[in-house]
């Protein structure tokens, strides 16, 4: 997913992900996504859900991101749910990590960010 992207490097203004890099299956895989974001973009515009705002926004649950993901997924499904295969929510400074040439912002519209935002504006002439 994301991960080995046919393009070009620079082949796009801005790339835009919204919501897609906390699904992946792992840390390694999140460097990589984040890496072909990089590669293709002359800018880019990628948000996830911040690991630290208390309800986790993918269940509507409070906290549950802080446990194991064996143990949300049993969670969720004795709720009659479906579980996420995936949910590795991040935190400012792991997205800022990912993506270190640009920027990272939290967007708040209740008491505290529910969601980052990693930025960078598409550089002239690359």
């Amino acid at each position: 997913m994301g991960c080995a992207l046919p393009f070009r490097d620079k082949s796009f203004d801005v790339i835009y992900s919204n919501a897609v890099i906390e699904h992946l299956v792992d840390h390694d895989a999140q460097q990589h996504f984040a890496a072909e974001v990089a590669r293709v973009g002359r800018g880019w515009f990628v948000t996830t859900p911040n690991l630290y705002y208390p309800v986790e926004p993918h269940y509507r649950l409070p906290m549950v991101q802080f446990l194991p993901q064996r143990w949300q997924r049993s969670l969720i499904r004795s709720l009659g749910r479906t579980p996420y295969g995936n949910l590795n929510l991040l935190t400012k400074r792991q997205l800022q990590r990912l993506l270190p040439d640009g920027g990272v912002i939290g967007c708040r519209v209740t008491f505290y960010s529910e969601t980052l935002i990693a930025y960078r504006p598409p550089k002239r002439g690359s």
